[in-house]
């Protein structure tokens, strides 16, 4: 079964010890980014993932594809992939949905890896299709906690990227996070406690397309919220929280799936 051989190749690329090396021909794998490689976020994550494997085990190849949901077609970029001899594709954004399903049927010699969707879990995956997505509603839920605990005016911000079922989770993770330790911890009534989203519209900006996340960021700042969590793929808060903070004015701000945010 291809779904087992996909167990295989997902092993064998992520989970393996690093003194385990391919046999045999190359082992090329694809990623298909959603943004730029050196977004400082979720696109950044995946592709710097791809290059530990390729320093960790030899005989492996990363071929990636930036901005791919918003330049090209899915199906061009895995068939490129595809004709380059990729045997395992990350498809790395909740957004790719049907599109996913369908290169995964064009391709069914190939393994691939939905990150996330809910192809498996509704029965609608072929074979060679995988979904994977960590628990990030734990994370987020810490998150909303942590703003709950440092905010001194009440006003906690939440920066969301476009509207989806894996984006409004996160964002009632950290909603829900922020509620249960502001009564819990500081003693404060819940309901007294402003969470604001501001949806951008997408993972990043795209002018002329999504709001503009740098205007929502001062915007909330000005607004007396003086601790942002941010769902976008960029460390846009963090900047404009390092502005205040030269300026004097003690504000916080927390980025996505980056591992040092502070440096961005």
């Amino acid at each position: 079964m291809l779904r087992k051989s996909l167990g295989v190749l997902i092993g064998l690329l992520v989970l393996v010890p690093v003194t385990v090396t391919a046999q045999d021909d190359d082992v090329m794998f694809g990623m298909v980014l959603v943004g730029p490689r050196n977004d400082g976020g979720w696109s950044q994550a995946h592709y710097e993932a791809g290059l530990f494997i390729e320093e960790q085990m030899d005989a492996t190849m990363l071929l990636y594809q930036e901005y791919a949901t918003r330049d090209q077609r899915l199906d061009a970029v895995v068939g490129q992939f595809v004709d380059q001899g990729a045997q395992l594709i990350f498809l790395t954004s909740e957004d790719m949905g049907a599109e996913a399903i369908a290169v995964a049927e064009q391709h069914p010699e190939v393994a691939f890896v939905h990150i996330s969707g809910d192809a498996v879990l509704t029965a609608t995956a072929p074979d060679n299709l995988g979904n994977l997505m960590g628990q990030m509603e734990w994370g987020k839920f810490a998150v909303g906690c942590a703003a709950a605990l440092t905010t001194e005016t009440g006003r906690v911000g939440y920066l969301g990227p476009l509207i989806d079922s894996e984006t409004r989770r996160l964002a009632a993770s950290a909603y829900l996070g922020a509620r249960h330790c502001y009564e819990e911890y500081r003693g404060f009534d819940a309901d007294e406690l402003v969470f604001r989203v501001e949806w951008v519209g997408f993972w990043f900006e795209i002018p002329g397309v999504t709001r503009n996340p740098r205007r929502l960021v001062f915007s909330l700042y000005n607004d007396d919220f003086d601790v942002i969590v941010s769902g976008i793929d960029t460390p846009v808060a963090v900047e404009i929280a390092r502005e205040f903070l030269n300026n004097g004015e003690l504000v916080y701000a927390t980025a996505y799936e980056n591992t040092d945010p502070c440096n961005e």
